[in-house]
């Protein structure tokens, strides 16, 4: 099976400052992959790439003609951040290694085909997340030099800094085809972080009610932001606003210098992937 990219966005060469010396952030989702390549530092987007795969189930050897794209070769460092709704967030003052498990199937069956990796989000709270051991092995052994991360925990850094601080709550929603996160905060303080198997905007709009009536939240001091690349993102923006004040899609990220012909493209896409890239 051959694989192309459903969008493309090429920055002219001439502008990578080391060739020697950048970095290929990886996000891999159930049925989608973007990758972009940044200077060493994290501060600068030269080049992204976006793959759908619909309903088609990819095998590893689909993958080594999509990590043979020179964008990934060419980089000495890789971060792959795996979109996986099996997390977990504990807080740092009872965070231990050695109880991983326990933190974990609290809420989770852990499989046997599947490891747990934890993440620090901030110095209150570290994401405990699981990957299938498979998939780590196979992009170890293709990929030198990368470390992994979860999607979900390096949302959870960027957030804080796209919170408007007009409003006492604010909602982020990262929309998938079948699945999307719902992530809550109080001023800057993670609330609720919660994955949600099904996307009916129906179903979304449910859960923010419920949510907003399980925090006792006006909802004249709240805000709605949605990201994620799916034709249904903006759909979903409409529906929330007839019920809602103040509801957007969510911004880029500022600290980043980006590629001239990304601005032709909604501002929410690919906010997850830069999160990756500013992920520590």
């Amino acid at each position: 099976m051959s694989f192309t990219s459903s969008l493309s966005i090429v920055s002219n060469r001439s502008l990578i400052k080391d060739e020697l010396n950048n970095t290929c952030c990886i996000l891999l989702g159930k049925n989608f992959l973007s990758y972009c390549l940044t200077d060493a530092e994290g501060t600068t987007v030269y080049s992204i790439k976006h793959f759908h795969f619909q309903n088609n189930v990819i095998g590893k050897y689909d993958f080594d003609d999509i990590l043979n794209d020179d964008v990934i070769k060419e980089a000495n460092k890789i971060k792959i951040a795996i979109d996986t709704t099996k997390f977990t967030v504990v807080p740092n003052a009872y965070f231990s290694e050695d109880h991983l498990v326990t933190y974990f199937t609290n809420l989770h069956e852990i499989l046997p085909e599947e490891i747990l990796l934890s993440q620090q989000i901030s110095s209150s709270m570290t994401n405990v997340y699981a990957l299938k051991k498979a998939t780590v092995d196979f992009l170890s052994s293709r990929l030198s030099n990368v470390k992994f991360y979860d999607a979900s925990a390096c949302l959870l850094q960027s957030y804080p800094s796209q919170i408007l601080h007009e409003h006492l709550f604010t909602f982020f929603i990262f929309l998938k085809d079948d699945t999307c996160t719902l992530s809550l905060y109080k001023k800057e303080e993670l609330q609720l972080n919660q994955p949600i198997s099904q996307t009916d905007n129906i179903d979304i709009v449910y859960h923010i009610a419920n949510a907003i009536k399980q925090f006792n939240i006006d909802v004249e001091k709240m805000s709605i932001q949605v990201h994620g690349e799916t034709n249904q993102t903006e759909k979903l923006v409409g529906q929330l606003q007839q019920h809602y004040h103040h509801v957007r899609s969510a911004s880029r990220i500022k600290s980043l210098n980006y590629p001239d012909n990304l601005f032709s493209y909604p501002s929410h896409y690919f906010f997850t992937l830069f999160s990756v890239v500013t992920c520590v």
